[in-house]
Parts: C-alpha cells; structure tokens; sequence
C-alpha cells in the first residue's frame, strides 16, 4: 500500500515536470519572436555597439542549438537535455553552458569574496560579459550605502540594496563614467568622497548623451562644507 502510494506521488511529480517543461519550451514560440535574435539585438544594444551581423551571428546560434531543425526534433532533444539536466549553451556567456554557469553560482571558492561599506560609504559597481563575438553587456552603478531603516532600491548583487545615484549601460557611457571618475582623482580627491550630487548630475547629463559638468576643487570644498554642517 505504500509502495503504491509512494509510486503514484511519484507519477504525479513527473507528470507535472514534463507539464512544466513542455510549456517552457512551446510558449515562446508561440509569441512569433524569435528569441535568439532578439537576445542579441539586446544584448549589442547594451554593449553600445551598432547592431551589424545580427543576421549571420543569428543563423550560427540556431545552427548550433538546433533550432534550424524541425519542432518535434527540437522538443525532443529539449526534453532529453532536461531529463539530463543539462540546458544547452548560454547565449550571454557562449560557448559556456547553462550547467556550468549554474555550478559557479553554488559552488563557493577562493575567488569569491563579499565586500562590506559603511552606511553613507559610496562605491561602484561595474558588470561587464562578453563572449566569442566581442562585449555583449556593459554596464556601471555608483551607488550610496544606505543606513538601517533608509529607503532604498534593489540592485542585483547588492543586499540589501542602495540608494542609486547613477545607472547607465552601453560601453560607451560607461567609459564616460570611467574618465568621469579618472578626472576626479586627477584632482587628488577619492571620487567615493566626491559629493553624491554630481553621480547624479553626470547621470542626468550622459542619459541624454550630453556632456557632463567637470568636478572641481571648489565644488568639492563646498560639499565637505555642507557635509561637515549637515553631520
């Protein structure tokens, strides 16, 4: 009787899996997209390069994952990769797989580490990936430590979150940040004691592509000042 029992539950756990997983993989395709194209496009929007090749780069990932095969021998090949655990290649990382990818994320080691600020400590936070075709994702955030009990907002990596002061992707912009911040210790001052206002100025003004006020010793003077009365 509990063998039984045991055996049905058993049934049912697989039945709802091949559920899950065969809706994962039709419901996609039922939007008409095609997800691997619009991935890149996404991705080289947010590497800041011009969208060129997309059409070839396309071709070679549906080649390699197979999706120039027909539906039913891609949902077959998708439900024995999943019987396998195994996801195929990571279009972000390629040729990385998906497996892999989630292995480095629970596997804790030497290269790991959790970096710590002080409430009010600003810091940034820079996220770059690329794979076999150049950059695919580049991005920066100047952030402000919050202190218990301030509002915040959530940023990933981050816990429990920050008070954001810039956010910008595109290499383009984030090498206006990088200068941004070279030019700050031009001036012998540390850009994480640069005043909150201008990140947010320099935000403001690369969002739009314009080009941003330079920071400079009077400004800094004047914020110590009114850091200094605000304490």
């Amino acid at each position: 009787m509990q063998a039984a029992y045991i055996a049905r539950r058993f049934g049912v756990f697989l039945l709802i899996v091949w559920l899950a997983g065969t809706l994962n993989f039709f419901l996609p395709r039922l939007s008409g997209q095609d997800p691997v194209r619009t991935k890149l496009l996404q991705q080289a929007a947010l590497g800041g390069y011009v969208q060129g090749g997309i059409e070839e780069m396309t071709r070679e990932y549906q080649q390699r994952f197979g999706l120039d095969k027909p539906l039913w021998h891609q949902y077959v090949t998708y439900l024995e990769g999943v019987a396998r655990l195994d996801f195929n290649y990571s279009i972000a990382n390629y040729p990385r797989t998906v497996r892999e990818l989630i292995a480095d994320e629970t596997i804790i080691n030497s290269n790991r580490r959790v970096v710590s600020f002080l409430p009010g400590s600003i810091f940034a936070f820079v996220r770059w990936a690329s794979n076999d075709y150049g950059t695919v994702a580049s991005r920066i955030d100047i952030l402000r430590a919050i202190t218990p009990g301030e509002r915040y907002s959530t940023v990933p990596y981050v816990r429990p979150g920050a008070e954001i002061l810039l956010r910008l992707a595109g290499w383009p912009r984030v090498e206006k940040v990088l200068q941004a911040i070279d030019a700050i210790e031009a001036l012998g001052i540390d850009p994480a004691d640069a005043a909150p206002e201008h990140w947010r100025h320099v935000h403001n003004r690369l969002s739009v592509n314009e080009v941003p006020r330079r920071y400079t010793q009077r400004r800094h003077q004047a914020w110590l000042h009114r850091r200094r009365v605000t304490l």
